[in-house]
């Protein structure tokens, strides 16, 4: 972990409440044993979506809500900011693969404070939680060079007709997606397809244009 993620107090008074939104079952209670070990952090639910953590009656605090970064992709930045606005003085943290750059820039964009990778142990995990509650931010130092190359693009006004020269209408279309900062469900979304065939346009999409990453095209106005 950076150095922000101190080691958690002790004090009784600096147990942190957790509400899990996350979309796999076996990952739910994964998670909840974890988190429940103990007195430095308290689970106050457990959902698989945004709309179901929207539904919970205020019946405990809730300081950090801990989100699959797979629940995030079925809504985009869009996720995010609904539960922010449902719980106002909590903090997201965003659980997800540590190699995908997507994940972790859209939680950034979405006002997430930390992304965490899955593979985090207890003691790391129970430690941004903490983290976060005070005001900091959680993200490993693994993550900040991916995190840079995702956001080190090449400053370009417009798109050159060559880089359309090879693709398919489909591909054009998500290409455009790509221009704008979305995420592979984003795109799914907005196009109605799954995300797993967006995956395929992109990889088809970098290989005809030459680009290494996806954001690249960030950078690009059409």
């Amino acid at each position: 972990m950076v150095s922000m993620i101190e080691a958690a107090e002790t004090a009784g008074n600096a147990t942190v409440h957790v509400l899990i939104v996350e979309r796999d079952h076996f990952s739910r209670f994964g998670l909840k044993q974890i988190l429940s070990v103990g007195y430095e952090t308290v689970v106050s639910a457990v959902v698989g979506t945004v709309i179901e953590a929207e539904q919970i009656a205020s019946r405990s605090p809730v300081d950090v809500v801990l989100v699959g970064s797979d629940v995030i992709d079925m809504d985009g930045t869009e996720g995010i900011r609904r539960l922010l606005i449902r719980y106002p003085r909590a903090h997201v943290v965003v659980l997800g693969p540590e190699d995908d750059p997507a994940a972790v820039t859209t939680a950034i964009r979405g006002g997430a404070d930390g992304y965490l990778p899955r593979s985090t142990p207890q003691a790391g995990l129970i430690r941004a939680l903490h983290a976060v509650k005070r005001g900091e931010v959680a993200m490993p130092r693994s993550l900040m060079p991916l995190l840079f190359n995702a956001l080190r693009v090449p400053a370009r006004s417009h798109i050159p007709d060559e880089v359309y020269e090879h693709l398919s209408p489909r591909e054009h279309e998500v290409f455009k997606e790509l221009t704008r900062g979305r995420s592979n469900g984003e795109i799914a979304q907005r196009l109605n397809l799954k995300e797993s065939t967006v995956k395929t346009h992109v990889s088809n999409i970098l290989r005809k244009t030459g680009f290494r990453s996806r954001f690249a095209f960030h950078s690009y106005e059409g």
